[in-house]
Formats: structure tokens, C-alpha cells, sequence
């Protein structure tokens, strides 16, 4: 793995001053090491919370999910000063009439399972206050192209000064991300 180095600066506006925050980017944790299973059966959403609070309660920093398809039951919160970084760079590309399981291969793939059928239910992840989500393909699996769609509440919500979403694809979602 290369290294990527991750500044996420938060400006904070005094009626005198501006100040600059740093999160610092030398945290790296990688969901495996929290009990992530990625093989699209076993629910992995305590893993990716457990991996998240740590970064939180560490003061902040990355953390990595690695290539894998990562069931869902529940839903995550990315905190403060944190990053979810998953390994795409830039959304991927699929072929129309694949079947579902051959649709999203090879990087870091998120099958969310909770809130079908509850368009007002939590969102799968909440992105707080200067945290990033990033590199990610989101699925939703239980949704069928031959049949009208299911609804399910938003994907992503971002919530608080400077969350940020960057090179994620939501596939058959019903709402990914309110602007």
C-alpha cells in the first residue's frame, strides 16, 4: 500500500481570526484488524463502527477498508475528524446486463441491508462534522431492476461544517445523498 497522506483542514472563523485545524493523518486502522469479515455474508457493521470509534477516541485519522464486499445490517457514523476510505479513486465503471453478484468486483464494495422499505429511517452513514467518506461502491442488492424500487432511507447524510464525499457510486439506491 502506498501511504497517502490525508489533511482535512477545518477553518474556524472568530470575529477577529481565522483559525486552522488539522486532523492529524498519521492514524491509519484497517477494518479487518476490528473483526471485518468482507465476504458479503457476515454483517459487518459492528467491525466498521468499532474501527471508527477508535479513530475517534485516537484523536482522529483513516480508516482503510480494504478490497472486499462488506454486508450491512445496521447503520455506521463516521465522527469528528475522521476518514472512511475504502480503495477506489475514482467511481467504477460496470457493464449493463452483468448479473448482480459480477456487477461490482475487485475494491472496497458496501452492501447495506437495513432500512428497507422505511424512506424515513436512518441513513446507512452519517458523515459528522470534518470527516470524510471516500473510495467506496455502495449496492444495494435487495433491489430488483425488474420491479419498481424499494424505498430506503438516504444513503449518505452529512451533517455539521465540512463533512466531505468523494469518489463513491450508489448502485440502486433510492436516495443516496440529499443535497
Amino acid at each position: 500500500w502506498t501511504l497517502l497522506l490525508l489533511l482535512v483542514v477545518a477553518i474556524v472563523q472568530s470575529p477577529d481570526a481565522v483559525t486552522v485545524q488539522a486532523a492529524s493523518p498519521s492514524m491509519s486502522l484497517d477494518v479487518y484488524s476490528f473483526g471485518a469479515v468482507g465476504d458479503g455474508a457476515v454483517d459487518d457493521t459492528a467491525a466498521f463502527q468499532k474501527a471508527l470509534d477508535a479513530c475517534r477516541s485516537q484523536g482522529g485519522g483513516v480508516v482503510q477498508a480494504p478490497a472486499g464486499q462488506f454486508k450491512f445490517l445496521g447503520e455506521l457514523t463516521v465522527p469528528r475528524g475522521c476518514t472512511l476510505q475504502g480503495t477506489y479513486r475514482a467511481p467504477p465503471s460496470h457493464n449493463i446486463g452483468q448479473s448482480k453478484t459480477e456487477r461490482v468486483d475487485g475494491g472496497s464494495i458496501l452492501l447495506p441491508y437495513a432500512g428497507r422499505g422505511n424512506e424515513s429511517g436512518t441513513p446507512f452513514i452519517t458523515v459528522l462534522e470534518d470527516a470524510t467518506l471516500t473510495g467506496f461502491s455502495i449496492f444495494y442488492l435487495q433491489q430488483n431492476n425488474d420491479s419498481a424500487p424499494v424505498p430506503y432511507p438516504w444513503t449518505v447524510s452529512m451533517s455539521g461544517n465540512n463533512p466531505a464525499v468523494t469518489d463513491l457510486e450508489c448502485l440502486n439506491g433510492f436516495n443516496c445523498i440529499p443535497a
